[in-house]
């Protein structure tokens, strides 16, 4: 989700990465292939949007349109083969495509600009078809690629490329910026829950991420009072997004351990939690392997029911 123009000036937060973007293409050193990275939410698109309009010199409208400008996102139809863990993916017709586009003559006789979003999401053929503009790239082109993190690429395509890194802001900031869109006193839990990225909490509040994690709280104490059966737990909680509920559950286990932390009472609980977190990434990473995630996702509640030394 891209931002209105209004709140996309208002990312205070990026101001300083904008202003050496613009020094580097003032000095003419900016680099042909960027690729900017950081955790979703944070402000990535909105940054890499920005470098398109000063190249471009030209504000986008709504759709992202201009005749120098051309984005690729994952495709609505792939053949199951070249998807990677069940989602959409970004083919190599793309990327050729993509090519094509870079190497015709500019419309308005001035740069030629192409984004690749989300980077992460292409298939490895689709990253390696377009090596060879990364380092012999035609004048006046810039190839901008958005991912979150580093290693999600290929070796070949990080090592033609200039990094940028998007980092969240203060909490305070973050929460500065949330509180102008919408005063709610529930910001700053959302906030902490998305890792400080302001974008990203919003997203989950239009979503009605808010009332669903009240649920999960409610539950998760029900559970640990044992008022609740985790089967029957699992069971309503599965049909909700389950990488929200994993990112919630390791949020829940990772403030017990600090919790633990900051009373000094560090003891064999804290070792069960480790073991917790890793089964949870787990069993994030294997949820589109055909394995049935409600007896999982009960199992991992079981653990709660049967009470971690340290948790209220």
């Amino acid at each position: 989700m891209l931002l209105s123009e209004r709140q996309d000036r208002e990312l205070g937060w990026l101001q300083p990465l904008k202003h050496d973007l613009s020094a580097a293409i003032d000095e003419d050193r900016l680099a042909h292939g960027l690729l900017i990275y950081g955790s979703h939410g944070t402000g990535r698109r909105e940054l890499a949007r920005y470098l398109a309009e000063r190249l471009l010199g030209k504000v986008l409208d709504e759709n992202d349109q201009h005749p120098d400008y051309r984005e690729i996102v994952p495709e609505a139809d792939l053949p199951e083969e070249v998807v990677k863990g069940g989602k959409k993916s970004i083919s190599v017709e793309q990327t050729r495509d993509l090519i094509q586009f870079m190497q015709l003559k500019s419309h308005q006789q001035g740069y030629k600009v192409a984004a690749i979003y989300p980077a992460d999401k292409m298939t490895n053929a689709a990253a390696n078809s377009f090596l060879k503009t990364l380092e012999e790239p035609p004048v006046d082109t810039a190839l901008i690629l958005v991912c979150e993190r580093l290693n999600s690429l290929p070796a070949t395509v990080i090592s033609r490329c200039q990094h940028l890194r998007v980092s969240a802001p203060p909490i305070e900031a973050g929460l500065e910026w949330l509180d102008a869109i919408e005063p709610n006193p529930d910001w700053r839990p959302l906030l902490e829950f998305c890792g400080g990225a302001p974008i990203f909490a919003r997203e989950l509040a239009e979503q009605g991420f808010i009332d669903v994690a009240r649920g999960y709280t409610r539950d998760l104490a029900a559970i640990q009072q044992r008022r609740a059966d985790p089967v029957a737990i699992a069971r309503k909680w599965v049909k909700t997004d389950l990488n929200l509920c994993f990112r919630w559950l390791y949020s829940q286990t990772a403030k017990i351990m600090r919790q633990q932390a900051s009373a000094g009472n560090a003891n064999q609980s804290t070792e069960a939690c480790y073991v917790y977190l890793r089964e949870l990434n787990e069993l994030k990473r294997l949820q589109n392997g055909g394995i049935s995630m409600e007896t999982n996702l009960a199992r991992m509640l079981f653990a709660w029911y049967g009470g971690f030394t340290g948790i209220d």
